[in-house]
């Protein structure tokens, strides 16, 4: 539940970056990280990411973007699940999508900052989805296989 200072934050937020008309990778982060702090599902935090990506795509916010993205949607899936008691298994396609995504890009280039955190983001989404099934239970122990060979990088 979001408080007053918290939507006042948001709407400022929206308000600066709308009168740039040019937001910079950063002021679109922070956009995006308002909107996902204040656990708000419409995908705006997603919109922001992917401006940052999109418009800046060889800079250290895309990477950081990427990885956030995926972030925002596990957690939407939780937030969903939460208020419905239903999972919202599209989020989960789209985080799982996203991380891989990160791994795929920024595997071998970039700051990788966000590598072994993808790998255990993954698990735990192949967890989720059905950790009394073998399969999704081996592919979880691969990718944190992954996981802990990159953090000893």
């Amino acid at each position: 539940m979001t408080t007053k200072v918290g939507t006042l934050a948001l709407i400022v937020a929206a308000f600066v970056i709308s009168i740039a008309g040019q937001a910079t990778p950063v002021q679109l982060l922070k956009e995006g990280s308002l909107y996902q702090s204040a656990d708000d599902t419409s995908d705006r935090a997603a919109i922001a990411y992917r401006l940052v990506i999109q418009k800046y795509p060889n800079s250290i916010q895309a990477e950081q973007a990427q990885y956030f993205l995926g972030t925002y949607y596990e957690k939407k899936f939780f937030l969903v699940e939460g208020k419905s008691k239903v999972p919202d298994w599209s989020s989960f396609d789209q985080a799982d999508k996203e991380f891989y995504s990160y791994v795929g890009k920024y595997g071998t280039k970039g700051t990788k900052s966000y590598l072994a955190d993808s790998y255990f983001n993954l698990a735990m989404i192949a967890l989720r989805r059905g950790y009394r099934n073998k399969d999704y239970r081996d592919t979880a122990n691969k990718l944190l296989t992954q996981m802990s060979e990159v953090a000893r990088q």
